[in-house]
């Protein structure tokens, strides 16, 4: 009988970090495959380690048992992809009763409302993704340099709003085509319920270095659907949902929950350009704190990321392992990474049956090739001096001379 050590994505990271880059992990149903077994330990430790054992009996073929720790997507994806194999059986361990991957699993407040930090919808560009869910429905070790890595501060501000007497119809991007947030918000978002906002928005002092987006919920989210809460909802207890999520919000992340609220509000007036929501439309909100939570991509981030295979026997996968070969990152890159494990895997120990293949990343399109090449460019002529503080800002600074050579 022989031992193989693997450590899964959230166990392993909480032991290098704490627990605190599970932000890109999220909830996902185990897979359904009849070789496929599932444990919830609720009490599975983050410096835990578990096996891959190949073991035979006398009435039964030879199986390899896998266990993996971390029930997120690189953990789930990594079960799927090899659990085709009739000869393994895989458990899938998480410290949640239901597997939820850390951080972005979120969870339900005593009121029944969700409360999250992690993913609302996903790029069209994912995928690896989007193939993984395809297949639902059909069916302490250091990194390189792991020092180096590091996390950003994140905060994730969710509103629930008073309906407006008008609802906007007819608006594009999302799962729904009707919001109740204000008519003039919701026009300036017709062509999509997500917006994406860079540094120093409206001059306000605490944007400077703190990129944000937000979520117009009702319009991606079912539970959130007008027509949905109109179906199953009490109509004073329908609501139009908010989402704003910081990026780089060290400048006020110790701000108590009043005052990021209202930091939230004032920059989603400035980035539309609308009237500022009042306070008083604000029925309920959640604010969730997430400090050096999020992996960090800067330039050369990747040389002090792990290998996907640190020894036969020994894999990892998730949003902070060498994807090598592949342009994806978050969620994605960990779906990536897993399929990219489970190959290693695979081959390691024979297995033949694994679903393994990768989807390559979409091409550039024409507008960010040139951005990629003006890019080099600058960094070529005008390097900075030190590792820049966001690449928007960076940017900023060479358009605007602020930046020396």
């Amino acid at each position: 009988m022989a031992r193989h050590c693997l450590w899964g994505p959230l166990a392993l990271l909480s032991a290098l970090h704490n627990g605190a880059w599970g932000f890109t992990f999220t909830s996902g149903p185990v897979p359904r495959r009849a070789s496929t077994l599932c444990r919830s330990i609720s009490d599975t430790s983050s410096s835990a380690g578990v096996a891959i054992e190949e073991s035979s009996g006398t009435d039964s073929p030879e199986k390899l048992r896998v266990v993996v720790v971390g029930g997120g997507w690189a953990g789930y994806s990594l079960c799927e992809s090899i659990s085709t194999n009739s000869n393994v059986e895989i458990i899938l361990l998480d410290a949640q009763k239901q597997a939820k991957g850390g951080l972005a699993g979120g969870y339900r407040r005593s009121n029944g409302r969700p409360a999250e930090a992690g993913i609302h919808g996903f790029w069209r560009e994912y995928r690896n993704t989007f193939a993984m869910m395809e297949c639902i429905e059909r069916r302490r070790f250091a990194t390189k340099d792991f020092d180096k890595l590091r996390g950003v501060t994140c905060v994730a501000v969710r509103l629930f709003l008073k309906p407006d007497t008008t609802t906007t119809s007819n608006l594009d991007g999302g799962s729904h085509g009707m919001t109740q947030l204000p008519p003039e918000m919701a026009k300036a978002m017709k062509d999509s319920p997500i917006a994406v906002c860079g540094a120093s928005i409206g001059g306000i002092d605490e944007l400077q270095e703190t990129g944000f987006c937000f979520y117009d919920l009702q319009r991606m989210h079912d539970e959130f659907s007008v027509g949905y809460q109109k179906a199953n909802v009490e109509e004073d207890a329908q609501v139009a949902v908010l989402e704003v999520d910081f990026y780089r919000a060290d400048a006020f992340v110790d701000y108590d929950d009043d005052a990021i609220i209202d930091l939230a509000l004032r920059a989603v007036s400035a980035a539309l350009g609308t009237e500022k929501i009042s306070a008083d439309a604000i029925v309920d909100s959640t604010v969730i704190r997430a400090r050096n939570a999020v992996s960090h991509f800067a330039p050369n981030s990747a040389l002090y990321s792990p290998d996907v295979k640190l020894d036969k026997g020994l894999y990892m996968c998730g949003d902070w392992v060498d994807r090598t070969g592949h342009a994806s990152w978050s969620t994605e890159k960990s779906v990536v990474t897993a399929r990219q494990a489970a190959a290693s895997l695979s081959g390691d120990f024979g297995l033949i049956d694994s679903q393994c293949e990768v989807v390559p990343a979409a091409k550039d399109t024409p507008q960010l090739t040139v951005l990629r090449q003006a890019t080099r460019l600058l960094r070529s002529v005008l390097p900075p001096k030190t590792l820049p503080p966001s690449p928007w800002v960076l940017a900023k600074q060479l358009l605007s001379g602020e930046r020396g050579a």
